[in-house]
């Protein structure tokens, strides 16, 4: 989106919070917020309508030990949270305190578990091992039914353990209360579209297989010869581009759609019905240039907001959707060294002990999310960016006087890293193609509650123009606005 300039003197900038929108023509639009996402006020009386929130750091919560990257995240019905870091199926306590429970039989691929308060069951679909361990004992044993189909990813329903049947349109069930026995009649097939079955998710007491092309929704019957029986009028004719895309989250389910004439938008579920399109052009464009099969997500919720977070390992980037307010941002880690940007380091969330707990895809490290932490791990700092939209006065030239940024200030520590806080302003004249040059401002130290940022006297002039203002300070980020002072010449 653009702002017209059609004042002299100091201007609210327009649009200055908002979300990314990686157009594929950065001259059409092109905005970007990395590591912040938008809160609007909820009271009459705010200061602003809107601010910019820096994105939750990653404090760390227990050390790695060398057991390889997270393949699932879990927390049980009794409280207990489990982890599966290369083979090693571990368990934490409270204090993160770890116990080693057992050995998968293979060390890559990702992992699912649920549980029905006796029974822990692992699907495990890349050796094609289904495991149960006893929660009482902490004695795990691998199942060894001879139709126990070897799925990836594990539901629970009713007393029933459940997975998908690798390369068909079925899913399969367990004896009732008994994850180690798999009747081979405990099956049904999908009946809408004959297309594989990719998924299976349990939520509201409902079992959504995803297959290539379609979804079918299906519920627990008292039918004791059919025991599951399909929703009729629950066909999706949207399938799943991206299994391990798939995450849910209080009810909502949320998946990267495939259909026979293409794929490539994002959907989230609303209730039977055809789902909800949540994507826009810009994101449906950022995923087009991707390989699929590799994309991860989950959903997380923090103070009010609920995150899908979709991270595409091929481009080496994490997108991510505030299903609170309907805007999609950039997450992303930060290499040090270069300040590169890469995909967000985290591969799987559970919550556990009233917080959101993270595991990582490099190593078995843990972390929480935690909003007053301001730092991706023990020290690496989080780049933060918000990208105006393109200022323009139709045709004419702009001179840009100055531009000041707002913000809540002062927050620094007294000595240290993050002590004389600095941001970094950049600015293109091109659409976006490049950016000469970089102008940097103090953001405030310690006490300076009334720090104003501001770029003057050298800011030139510009028939269109976009701002890029950058920190990778380590201090609470609020970004609440924005005001430009400009004069527009008649073309």
């Amino acid at each position: 989106m653009s702002a017209k300039v059609s004042q002299v003197g100091p201007v609210r900038a327009a649009m200055f919070v908002g979300p990314s929108y990686g157009h594929r023509s950065t001259v059409a639009d092109a905005e970007r917020t990395l590591n912040m996402y938008t809160e609007y006020m909820e009271s009459n009386g705010a200061r602003v309508d809107s601010a910019l929130i820096g994105a939750p750091g990653l404090r760390p919560v227990s050390e790695a030990e060398g057991r390889g990257g997270c393949r699932c995240m879990y927390p049980s019905a009794g409280g207990r949270l489990f982890g599966v870091f290369g083979s090693s199926v571990v368990e934490f306590d409270a204090n993160f305190n770890r116990s080693f429970r057992f050995f998968l039989r293979s060390n890559s691929g990702r992992v699912t578990m649920v549980d029905n308060g006796t029974q822990l069951f692992v699907a495990d679909g890349s050796g094609r091992d289904g495991w149960i361990m006893d929660l009482t004992t902490n004695v795990a044993t691998r199942i060894t039914a001879p139709d126990y189909p070897g799925g990836y990813f594990a539901v629970y329903l009713d007393g029933f353990f459940g997975c998908e049947v690798p390369g068909t349109d079925k899913w399969q069930w367990s004896e009732l209360n008994n994850g180690n026995l798999w009747p081979a009649l405990n099956f049904v097939t999908a009946e809408g579209f004959p297309d594989a079955t990719v998924a299976v998710v349990c939520t509201n007491l409902e079992i959504w297989m995803f297959g290539t092309k379609s979804v079918e929704v299906w519920y627990h019957s008292t039918d004791p010869t059919y025991p599951f029986q399909r929703f009729p009028s629950a066909v999706i004719p949207i399938g799943c581009a991206a299994p391990w895309a798939v995450a849910e989250i209080s009810g909502s389910i949320f998946w990267i759609g495939s259909a026979a004439n293409g794929y490539g938008s994002i959907w989230m579920s609303q209730g039977h019905g055809l789902p909800k399109r949540i994507s826009n052009h810009a994101v449906e464009y950022q995923i087009s240039k991707d390989n699929l099969a590799d994309a991860v997500a989950y959903c997380y919720a923090q103070e009010g907001h609920t995150f899908y977070v979709l991270t595409l390992p091929t481009a080496d980037k994490t997108l991510v959707y505030d299903v609170t307010t309907g805007e999609w941002c950039e997450r992303g880690y930060m290499i040090q060294s270069t300040g590169v940007i890469k995909r967000h380091i985290s591969q799987c969330c559970a919550f556990f002990n009233g917080q959101n707990v993270i595991g990582e895809y490099r190593n078995d490290s843990l972390y929480v999310f935690d909003l007053d932490w301001y730092f991706d791990g023990a020290s690496d700092r989080i780049k933060r960016m918000r990208r105006f939209p393109t200022y323009h006065a139709d045709r004419a030239i702009v001179s840009y006087w100055s531009l000041e940024v707002f913000l809540d200030a002062g927050n620094a520590p007294i000595t240290g890293d993050g002590s004389d806080p600095q941001m970094m302003l950049r600015i293109s004249n091109d659409g976006g193609r490049t950016w000469p040059g970089e102008i940097w401002r103090s953001m405030g130290k310690q006490g300076e509650f009334a720090k104003r940022i501001r770029w003057g006297s050298r800011l030139g002039s510009a028939r269109e123009r976009v701002f890029e203002i950058t920190t990778t300070e380590p201090i609470k980020q609020v970004w609440l606005g924005s005001y430009i002072e400009a004069t527009a010449v008649t073309p």
